[in-house]
């Protein structure tokens, strides 16, 4: 298992056995979705990240 993830985010990638999962990042992170293809992980992330990013 190793992590991906970019700083700022909420969420992190995770590489677990073949495929990605994006988790949260807290003490015991918590598995929002799994993707058996990074991009798909990456694209995901991507949006969940734009959804829960406060309003400026």
């Amino acid at each position: 298992m190793t992590a991906d993830s970019t700083t700022g985010n909420s969420t992190m990638l995770l590489k677990i056995g073949a495929g990605w999962a994006v988790c949260t990042r807290t003490a015991v992170p918590i598995i929002l979705a799994r993707f058996s293809d990074r991009i798909d992980a990456v694209t995901w992330q991507r949006t969940h990240e734009q959804r829960v990013r406060p309003a400026a």
